[in-house]
């Protein structure tokens, strides 16, 4: 089996010169080793409107037919709505994993059943998919989908700092040598906890880059640091390098009576990420995430983790909202008053991975249980819910 090492993908990320499509260009370039053999390589980058609309601001083609530049739009115009949020929530996958019906007839007389990307989409909106056609069926195996997860969190920070010194050009806020000595920070830098934490960071991404097993990489060089800053080489004149360490942190997209933090999590988990996911990108442990969605759910007057994310969903959709008002604002309820029990945490994780349209033996895979299990649970979350049907489940 082939070894995946995706470290070239996080140094050409993490490249700030040039222009959008040069950059794209040279991350597709560094990506193909780590995709399977196809008849193309695609990649752009796309901003999803209402969480569902795809709209492509850059398209390149790696190798392969250029009339896949025409198919790919036509293909994400005739997406299921379902089906773009569970391609996005995903990281990694082949397109017969997570949609509900076959790919558009000019993917099929192209020769094409399959398409496999890696993916990301930031709180904002804004994505980027780097993928192979393909011209038969596959599915990733997990340890795959783990490693391209944390890639393309990566990916998702360092696109992020580019649009943002683009918008507002800005100096990095610390300097620091390859192993640690600060070089220069600035002066809420100097002395202090943040910039303790940064140096460590800084020493485990410099351990990461020569580290033997690429795995071993990625869970050590997280996204962020602290929810707040980016690390970026630098070189100087002479072609000595150094980290950079820049601003770069995740812009919700409301607000509440909610801490920055709060909101960043909840953001990321309306986007359909797990609560390891979210804490790898923003560089912080899963017991914080966990503690920020507590205090957040109760601040919203929520139950689960599902309302929440009806919460979120309705937040960023101000047309949309609808149903009984919870601390001054109006919010859909994700549970109807005829609730006759809570939720298991079980039963609440097959609620998201039915709501990104996945059928029950690819939660049983995502999850490692039997498809008869899972059954079980839908079976149990339509009970205690007074829900009818799968698709009420999902339109939570």
């Amino acid at each position: 089996m082939r070894a995946l090492d995706l470290r070239q993908v996080l140094r050409a990320a993490y490249r700030l010169d040039g222009d959008d499509g040069d950059w794209l260009r040279e991350l597709a370039n560094a990506a193909v080793p780590g995709l399977p053999p196809g008849v193309a390589v695609i990649a752009y980058t796309c901003r999803l409107a209402d969480d569902v609309a795809v709209e492509i601001d850059n398209l390149l083609l790696g190798f392969g037919d250029p009339q896949f530049l025409d198919i790919v739009p036509r293909v994400l115009r005739a997406m299921d709505p379902v089906d773009i949020r569970a391609w996005f929530g995903r990281g990694y996958a082949s397109t017969s994993e997570v949609f509900q019906r076959a790919l558009p007839e000019e993917s099929l007389h192209a020769g094409v059943p399959d398409f496999l990307g890696a993916n990301t989409v930031d709180a904002n909106g804004s994505g980027l998919v780097i993928g192979v056609a393909l011209s038969e069926r596959t599915r990733t195996a997990p340890r795959e989908r783990v490693l391209w997860s944390r890639a393309m969190a990566h990916v998702s920070s360092a696109y992020r700092l580019r649009r943002g010194l683009r918008r507002c050009p800005t100096g990095a806020e610390a300097i620091f040598g390859l192993q640690g000595a600060v070089e220069h920070a600035e002066k809420h830098l100097k002395d202090s906890k943040a910039s303790s934490r940064l140096r460590a960071a800084v020493l485990a991404r410099s351990a990461a880059l020569e580290a033997p097993r690429a795995d071993q990489a990625l869970e050590t060089w997280q996204a962020l640091v602290d929810g707040r800053w980016s690390l970026v080489d630098v070189f100087e004149s002479d072609g000595k390098r150094y980290v950079a360490a820049y601003r770069n942190r995740v812009e919700p997209r409301f607000t509440l009576a909610l801490t920055r933090r709060q909101r960043e999590v909840v953001e990321l988990v309306g986007r359909g990420l797990n609560n390891g996911q979210i804490a790898y990108r923003l560089g912080v442990t899963e017991s914080s995430v966990a503690s920020h969605l507590q205090v957040a759910r109760h601040k919203l007057g929520v139950r689960s983790t599902t309302e929440l994310v009806s919460v979120f969903r309705t937040l960023t959709h101000p047309e949309r909202r609808h149903g009984e008002l919870l601390g001054g604002l109006q919010v859909v309820r994700a549970c109807s008053a005829s609730r006759r029990g809570s939720l298991t945490n079980a039963e609440m994780a097959v609620c998201e991975l039915v709501g990104r349209g996945m059928t029950n033996e690819q939660i049983g895979c995502e999850r490692g249980v039997s498809p008869r299990t899972v059954a079980n649970q839908i079976a149990s979350i339509l009970d205690k819910l007074g829900l009818r049907s799968r698709r009420e489940i999902a339109s939570l």
